[in-house]
């Protein structure tokens, strides 16, 4: 079976991460150390990238193949387009792999799954969810409750939820490196 890639124009989605962050307002004084929600127009653009994202690795699921190295680094954002419209592409696919057709959800999914929860986590806060920036496999996250307190100070409650389960599914441990 062959994949044909279009030539994917735009900026990396780290960059894109860290222009909608190095814009953010946030108060002067921190409520308990902790900066504040993410504005509305932010937040929108934040969760249709996220949803773009999400439907373009469902399309590569789709066609039977996991990607296997999903970070911010492999996913070209391109907003030249009409207005309010994102395109996403997701490149990088020299260590996909073919899924397993055992009607479950493969490691390897998983491994997708989880990746994607991790990219929404730095798409949101800004932060990478791992205790120590760079790592990737065998990383471990932050504490569940670190990981909450910084979701649910930027995000609404059903937002903060969705990242952790997608970043809780079961499987694998590899995980996408950050910059």
């Amino acid at each position: 079976p062959s994949i044909f890639l279009e030539w994917a124009t735009g900026v990396t989605l780290a960059e894109w991460i860290k222009s909608v962050h190095s814009t953010e307002i946030s108060s002067p004084e921190p409520i308990d150390g902790r900066s504040t929600l993410i504005c509305e127009s932010k937040l929108k653009s934040i969760t249709q990238v996220a949803l773009n994202i999400s439907e373009a690795l469902s399309d590569i699921h789709d066609a039977g193949v996991t990607h296997n190295n999903l970070s911010p680094e492999n996913i070209i954002i391109d907003e030249t387009g009409e207005k309010d419209i994102v395109s996403v592409k997701i490149i990088g696919l020299g260590s996909a792999s073919l899924l397993t057709d055992s009607g479950e959800m493969s490691s390897e999914s998983r491994i997708d799954i989880r990746s994607l929860g991790s990219i929404l986590f730095k798409m949101i806060t800004g932060m990478c969810p791992f205790n120590e920036e760079g790592q990737s496999d065998g990383a471990t996250f932050k504490s569940r409750n670190q990981l909450i307190i910084l979701l649910t100070a930027k995000v609404p409650l059903a937002l903060a939820r969705l990242t952790l389960d997608l970043m809780e599914a079961k499987g694998s441990l590899r995980l996408f490196e950050t910059a």
